[in-house]
């Protein structure tokens, strides 16, 4: 905040020479006292201050000539013990601030081992590329299989929709990793 002061005060400075120009401007264009100057006295006036204001604008202050640019800050490496304490110091504290129901839901769904399952689910079957694809191939498979059965005379035993999902599911999943790792380099 202090290194902003030598700023703020050549800022300050400028804009009261600025003031000043101005008023000296506003009363040269009054007529004073019943005595009015000529056309031409007034508009070189005019002229003369607004030369005046912009050279003054135009021409940086002595403090602003002499100031160092600032060293680039360093960013620090932060640990994980460090983002762990962070996260769960920002978790209790929004805790804290929840009505008790909503507190009691938050503990149970931020538990260690639930978190660790829900990132894991995150990362394989709650993917959208997991979800499309199983929806896809269940429409397709599903469709397929009961045609067929249709068709010979079998009975389906109503798991052939979700074995339907999960294979096309675990395409999907797989056709997003290969296409990652095949079009990893070409990020524009």
């Amino acid at each position: 905040m202090s290194e902003h002061a030598p700023e703020r005060e050549s800022a300050r400075e400028s804009e009261s020479s600025r003031e000043e120009l101005k008023q000296s401007v506003e009363r040269q264009s009054t007529p004073e006292s019943g005595s009015e100057r000529s056309k031409e006295s007034k508009e070189h006036s005019i002229e003369s201050a607004r030369e005046k204001l912009r050279s003054t604008a135009d021409r940086p202050s002595e403090k602003e000539k002499t100031r160092e640019p600032k060293p680039a800050k360093r960013r620090r490496l932060v640990s994980k013990s460090e983002r762990t304490a962070a996260y769960k110091s920002a978790l209790h504290d929004v805790q804290r601030q929840l009505p008790p129901l909503q507190r009691t839901f938050s503990k149970v769904v931020h538990a260690p081992f639930i978190e660790e399952a829900s990132e894991a689910l995150e990362e394989t079957i709650y993917r959208p590329s997991f979800l499309i694809a199983g929806s896809i191939g269940a429409l397709i498979m599903g469709t397929m299989f009961y045609l067929v059965a249709r068709a010979q005379g079998w009975l389906l035993s109503g798991s052939e929709f979700t074995i339907s999902l999960f294979v096309g599911g675990v395409i999907g999943w797989v056709g997003e990793m290969v296409w990652r790792r095949t079009h990893r380099g070409r990020k524009a």
